[in-house]
């Protein structure tokens, strides 16, 4: 059960770290979506 555990606090980790990264590839993809459709 321990090993399931790391898994999800692993998983909470990725997720938090990848949170502002996600966001900015959103505002990105928003405010320049002509770079995306070529």
């Amino acid at each position: 059960m321990r090993g399931l555990q790391e898994v999800d606090i692993d998983e909470e980790y990725v997720v938090w770290r990848l949170k502002p990264i996600w966001h900015s590839i959103l505002e990105h993809e928003i405010s320049e979506p002509d770079d995306f459709l070529v």
